[in-house]
């Protein structure tokens, strides 16, 4: 199974991530995690130099680097699926809302999201993208609609105003529904 973390920047996505990475298995299956984008490979570093340090940018060029990185790792991600759970923080849905903004009430309000990001342990200086607010605004907005429409998937929405750890258990709980071939998680 596949299973994608979205959410605007701050809104607990790397954090739950995090915490089920450390859980090692969900419902006996062993848990892989994803992160994009990453920064280990030449993609990635045009990646961090747009995102963290100014490079500028087309808007077809930031498209194609993103996505870029998630085809690379299409068969890997297929091989996995198979015998263990992934989950992936951050996925083509975010390239698609953070890049169609530019032209190509959630439970966590964004105020609250930018908030958490300024107070990152080890987070100096917010990326292009964090420190826009009315940015993400427009970002929370698309990826309302993506979860209204249906876009991909199945979307759940999970209330992430609670502790870290209950999210998790959240997750956790709605997971193994999925898994175990529940049909109503809400």
């Amino acid at each position: 199974m596949f299973f994608v973390i979205e959410g605007i920047d701050g809104a607990g996505c790397g954090a739950q991530r995090k915490n089920l990475e450390k859980l090692a298995n969900i419902s006996g299956k062993e848990i892989v995690t994803m992160k994009y984008p990453y920064y280990d490979n030449a993609l990635g570093e045009v990646l961090r130099k747009f995102l963290k340090e100014g490079k500028d940018l087309s808007v077809e060029m930031q498209f194609l680097l993103f996505a870029g990185q998630m085809i690379s790792e299409k068969e890997k991600i297929a091989k996995l699926r198979k015998e263990k759970i992934i989950v992936c923080d951050r996925y083509f849905a975010g390239t698609l809302v953070y890049q169609g903004l530019k032209g190509f009430d959630w439970q966590t309000p964004v105020d609250v999201a930018r908030e958490r990001k300024q107070q990152e342990e080890g987070k100096k200086i917010l990326d292009r993208h964090e420190a826009d607010f009315e940015f993400t605004k427009k970002v929370d907005q698309k990826y309302r609609e993506l979860i209204k429409k249906k876009v991909f998937a199945k979307w759940i929405m999970i209330d992430n105003t609670k502790t870290i750890d209950e999210v998790t258990e959240n997750i956790v709980n709605i997971t193994n529904k999925l898994i175990e071939g529940g049909r109503n998680t809400k």
